[in-house]
């Protein structure tokens, strides 16, 4: 598995710390569950520990604008954060649904052999260096999606088609 580092996926500063721009988004941590639907405390940690092995220095509770792909309505206030050099943390990041996006990022999802989420993530991590995402998951496989999609870069005809696909919202 490959780990995150700062060349990689880049880092922001909050506060005088420099976090890498792919956290963990611990808010769901606690309803990680077993195959029976039970809260499971050693799954909840497993996840804890691989954010860390894989490189997550940075792990949230809370989000401030639904932001992603599709849902573009914080635009400003993303400019607003870059040009002050804060950090962006946007709420829903991976939850394309019900925009004309979701249909363009399952499509390049399908033609890569990746998740629609994974590319909502390398769109947002390329769209902006203040983009600071924590996606929250409570099950491993989703963690390391997750994380994999720092490694990805979406070509020049992907991003069109993302922007394209947004622009009709």
């Amino acid at each position: 598995m490959m780990r995150l580092d700062d060349i990689t996926v880049g880092t922001v500063a909050i506060g005088g710390l420099r976090v890498r721009r792919l956290g963990y988004g611990a808010m769901r941590v606690s309803g990680a569950r077993n195959a029976a639907g039970v809260r499971d405390r050693a799954e909840a940690i497993k996840i804890c520990r691989r954010a860390y092995e894989r490189g997550v220095n940075h792990r949230h509770r809370q989000h401030l604008r639904i932001y992603n792909v599709g849902t573009r309505t914080s635009e400003s206030t993303l400019a607003a954060c870059e040009e002050a050099g804060m950090a962006f943390l946007p709420w829903k990041p991976i939850q394309l649904e019900g925009t004309p996006a979701a249909v363009a990022a399952a499509e390049i999802a399908d033609e890569r052999g990746i998740t629609s989420q994974q590319v909502a993530l390398a769109w947002a991590l390329a769209h902006s260096p203040a983009m600071l995402q924590i996606p929250a998951t409570s099950k491993l496989p989703h963690l390391d999606a997750n994380i994999d999609a720092a490694f990805i870069e979406l070509s020049k005809d992907e991003s069109a088609r993302l922007e394209s696909a947004a622009a009709l919202a």
